[in-house]
């Protein structure tokens, strides 16, 4: 019985690690069947992703230089710099001074008890804020105005050319009439009065 019991135990061992080797050689070839497949979609998945931003950055750089050779957009964009330092600066002078005024106005309330110091502090408090305000306001007021005009009598340049060329036409015809009318006038006086010519 101990033999045939040994025996037994034994095929059941064998059997179960032929299952368990079964199961597991089962198991690493679908784990390994499906990091395959993983990777496979990794790939395309970054192969795609890879080719849309390549598409992107192509579009982009495409846009931007055509952007940038665009004549129109050159000339708004450099109208917008001028008209935005331009009113800058001058909006900055202006809140220089009104912020200062403000600023020596607010001061002088409690001048009484600062002896008078807190005017000038608050003059300095005010103009400063008020340079801030000025040139905040001045340089977006001028980079939209300029840009704005830059971009109208760019794109209008051929209409305000034909106009300045049809009123120089005017003013000349205007001139010459003038000349001829002055010379009939002048040449009536002299004859009218019997003097000569010079």
């Amino acid at each position: 019985r101990t033999d045939a019991a040994c025996e037994s135990a034994l095929r059941t061992c064998e059997t179960a690690q032929d299952k368990a080797t079964g199961a597991y050689l089962a198991a690493r070839e679908h784990v390994s069947c499906r990091l395959a497949a993983a990777g496979e979609k990794a790939a395309s998945a970054y192969g795609t992703a890879k080719e849309r931003a390549v598409h992107a950055v192509e579009t982009t750089k495409t846009k931007t230089a055509a952007l940038a050779s665009d004549k129109t957009a050159q000339v708004t964009a450099a109208s917008a710099a001028g008209g935005a330092v331009a009113l800058g600066a001058g909006g900055a002078a202006t809140g220089l001074c009104t912020g200062g005024a403000i600023g020596a106005a607010i001061g002088a309330v409690p001048a009484v008890f600062t002896f008078g110091l807190s005017i000038p502090i608050f003059a300095m408090v005010g103009s400063g804020c008020g340079v801030v305000a000025g040139a905040a306001l001045g340089g977006t007021a001028g980079l939209v105005g300029g840009g704005a005009t830059g971009y109208g009598a760019y794109t209008k340049r051929e209409a305000i050319g034909g106009t300045v060329a049809q009123t120089m036409t005017k003013v000349d015809e205007c001139a010459r009439y003038a000349s001829s009318s002055a010379s009939c006038v002048r040449a009536r006086l002299v004859g009218g009065t019997g003097g000569t010519a010079d």
